[in-house]
């Protein structure tokens, strides 16, 4: 894995630009490489993947900044396939000399990438989506639900998906399955005043009254 920070590649090169990279060294190279994290626009972002397509990631972004090529510019003046054709090239070039570099690749920091020393599993990336089932169904095995208290988790549990504190109102379960579509969530809430109902009548009930439904 690895930070970006697009700013640093030129004034213009934005999040859509990262994105037409990143998605085009993916494509070219056949490599696993996917923005995983968006933690400030235009500044902070976290990409996964094959380390070599990282190391792509790097020399494309190196070059861009160095021969002060302007992706935005070019996509206004040129036609998306010449646009497209050009940075295959350099894509190319770079996954070649990255190709040539000792194995196994130590990732450099760049203009705009810093290597996030010490990660070494593409967290956040599809390449874990088929360990979501087995590890939920692990998760429903050793978890006793009687023995969860939710007044530790309201407020103070931030989950990864959400980016907010964890709430047990409908608005909340609404947003995540948004996010997710995920049929347990689904099953919820299409059964929400039996949830409810459950919850309240446990004795289980949180001080700051955010159990009910708004």
């Amino acid at each position: 894995m690895c930070a970006v920070n697009p700013s640093r590649i030129s004034k213009t090169f934005n999040e859509e630009a990262l994105q037409y990279v990143v998605a085009n060294i993916a494509e070219e190279t056949s490599w696993l490489l996917e923005i995983v994290n968006y933690n400030i626009a235009n500044m902070q972002y976290v990409c996964a993947g094959d380390l070599r397509a990282l190391d792509t990631l790097t020399g494309v972004t190196n070059y861009l900044k160095a021969q002060r090529i302007d992706i935005q510019e070019l996509m206004q003046t040129l036609s998306l396939d010449d646009v497209k054709a050009h940075l295959v090239q350099i894509i190319r070039e770079c996954a070649k000399q990255t190709e040539a570099k000792p194995k196994p690749l130590d990732l450099q920091r760049g203009f705009a990438t810093i290597p996030l020393k010490g990660i070494d599993v593409p967290f956040h990336s599809t390449f874990l989506r088929s360990g979501v089932k087995p590890f939920r169904s692990f998760l429903l095995k050793k978890i006793n639900k009687t023995t969860i208290d939710p007044s530790k988790l309201i407020g103070k549990y931030i989950p990864n998906v959400t980016a907010r504190p964890f709430e047990l109102t409908k608005e909340y379960f609404e947003d995540v399955y948004r996010l997710t579509n995920s049929p347990k969530i689904g099953n919820v809430l299409a059964n929400w005043h039996k949830y409810q109902d459950g919850y309240e009548s446990s004795g289980d009930e949180v001080e700051n009254g955010t159990n009910g439904t708004q």
